[in-house]
């Protein structure tokens, strides 16, 4: 029933953009959302001699290509390689911890997520993304609380509404459930899911009849959801 996190548009987003100083045929392939076309370029990039913040942002754009590809160890390498050259780099290590994560190296990931959180403590990525690591490492009440931080820091955060409100139904605390189902639902009315999860837990709270009307409601938008 959760989500996955850290999407691939997330990691795009926290990219810095590319120099142009550098040849624009290769920095367009490199900034390229086709991976068979950004790795490429990135490398031709990379094996160019560009040094600094273009050689930094060349790695990260092409460990998020590979990343993409499901190439984690090697989006990993290009990772830590943005790292060593700029270690302040709130991109690398979030997205290098999502790699790991990938990898199923869930407190190896949280270690990138914490690294990213000293760097920009009022982002709210890393906290939505050690909340899924830690639910993966089966500590519930943690996972919670990072997810609250996620929306603390942005109350817009639909996937971070909607996985609280799953730990809250796994745990069996079906109101805050509901309250956090509504939240996502509201957020986002196009939200399949989040209306069907609503409804569930909605009659786990007692409320049998308003959950059956979210849960036929949302079986009548997508009859596989909740399956």
């Amino acid at each position: 029933m959760r989500r996955q996190l850290g999407s691939v548009v997330a990691i795009v987003l926290l990219m810095a953009p590319l120099a142009k100083a550098q040849p624009a045929d290769d920095v367009a392939r490199c900034m390229d959302e086709d991976t068979a076309i950004q790795i490429p370029g990135c490398t031709a990039l990379i094996q160019s001699g560009v040094s600094g913040i273009n050689l930094d942002a060349a790695y990260r754009y092409r460990g998020t290509g590979y990343f993409r590809q499901g190439e984690f160890e090697r989006a990993i390498l290009d990772f830590t390689s943005a790292i060593a050259l700029n270690p302040q780099s709130f991109g690398a290590y979030n997205n290098r911890g999502l790699a790991y994560k990938n990898l199923g190296q869930y407190q190896r990931a949280i270690e990138d997520y914490d690294a990213a959180s000293r760097i920009d403590p009022d982002d709210p990525a890393p906290y939505l993304n050690r909340g899924s690591a830690y639910e993966k490492l089966g500590q519930d009440e943690r996972a919670i609380q990072e997810y609250s931080e996620a929306i603390r820091r942005n109350p817009a955060s639909e996937d971070a509404f909607f996985n609280r409100g799953s730990l809250y139904g796994r745990t069996g605390k079906a109101a805050l459930a509901v309250s956090d189902f509504d939240s996502a639902y509201g957020l986002n009315p196009m939200d399949i899911e989040a209306l069907y999860y609503r409804g569930v837990a909605k009659q786990d709270a007692g409320d049998l009849q308003g959950g059956m009307a979210d849960i036929d409601a949302a079986r009548k938008l997508d009859p596989k959801v909740g399956q």
